[in-house]
């Protein structure tokens, strides 16, 4: 015998499920291009497991010998200064890296094939009912503080999709990037490097896999505890 549910977020939830069985057959997490002797801003599209390093993520991907051809820096909000990792450093969904090769060819980034979908989860204010990644954005005392952050999806998204939160009553319910940034919390535009120039961002552009992002939260937002929500694209 089969029982049929009529509470609609089971169907919902069985809806969601197959979708992403779907998506995860049709549109494996794509390679990223990365050419010789240029730096570039990327990040981790996929949840590449607990505790995974430079080494399990990248060091098949033919790029040579780590410190000599190829390299990865983080950048360390504490002391606002990059830091060089090593190949046995763990690498994060959520932020961004520098990372540069010199082989002399373009060389292909790919995540393991045991990389899982992103975890995502259903904050209050997410605006997605299949969830959100929450990026928390650190800030400074008096100042103005850059984080370098990652985009964790495999798919594109607007910017205007994603919401600010703040622990303070400014936010606390979700705001735009617009409204974050008259409310003193966060910039409204995002900045990354192309391998030539930096790009400016507004909430019209979209945000791509891969992809590392500059997002500045803003003097006297210290005590807003701000983070970024990511719907699902």
């Amino acid at each position: 015998n089969i029982s049929w549910s009529t509470d609609p977020d089971v169907w919902e939830t069985a809806r969601a499920e197959l979708a992403d069985i779907i998506e995860g057959e049709s549109n494996p997490v794509p390679t990223y291009p990365l050419k010789n002797n240029q730096w570039q801003q990327i990040s981790l599209p996929c949840a590449p497991g607990k505790n995974k390093t430079v080494a399990d993520i990248f060091g098949d991907d033919g790029l040579g010998k780590y410190g000599s051809n190829w390299k990865i820096w983080s950048y360390d909000t504490s002391i606002n200064q990059y830091k060089e990792a090593g190949i046995n450093s763990t690498l994060k969904q959520g932020l961004g890296y520098w990372i540069i090769q010199t082989s002399g060819d373009t060389k292909m980034l790919t995540m393991p094939q045991s990389c899982s979908p992103t975890p995502l989860t259903q904050a209050k204010t997410c605006p997605s009912n299949q969830g959100c990644y929450e990026i928390k954005l650190d800030t400074n005392v008096n100042a103005l503080q850059w984080n370098m952050i990652g985009y964790p999806h495999t798919h594109s998204e607007s910017v205007g999709d994603a919401l600010v939160t703040s622990r303070s009553n400014e936010c606390i319910n979700g705001c735009t990037l617009k409204n974050a940034e008259n409310k003193g919390i966060v910039h409204d535009h995002l900045w990354t490097y192309n391998g030539t120039n930096y790009i400016t961002l507004n909430t019209d552009k979209d945000l791509a896999p891969w992809k590392g992002y500059w997002i500045p939260t803003l003097k006297g937002s210290d005590d807003s505890d701000p983070s970024w929500l990511l719907p699902k694209p």
